[in-house]
């Protein structure tokens, strides 16, 4: 794995190509301090059930570390900034 933190990403399903953010870590802020570590993908403007499928995934840039956060709005929040940054590199 790579160090635990959110990344730009790209992605492709079913021969289609996405952007998205993944998110590398224990989840602290909703999992707590001993949450497993796991690997969430976000594909922007994406909204269909894909668990189960076959996803390539190339990691791009390294956005910023995990962070535990004082409140889920607040994680919110941030990950509404990550999105706007995810689309400012599509556009870039």
């Amino acid at each position: 794995f790579p160090p635990d933190g959110v990344y730009f990403v790209e992605a492709w399903l079913d021969g289609v190509h996405h952007h998205g953010l993944v998110n590398i870590g224990i989840r602290p802020t909703v999992a707590g301090e001993k949450g497993e570590r796991s690997i969430e993908l976000h594909l922007l403007d994406f909204h269909r059930d894909i668990y189960g499928a076959d996803i390539e995934v190339r990691f791009v840039k390294f956005m910023r570390g995990e962070q535990k956060f004082e409140s889920v709005q607040a994680l919110a929040q941030q990950i509404t900034t990550d999105v706007k940054a995810a689309r400012a590199l599509c556009a870039a």
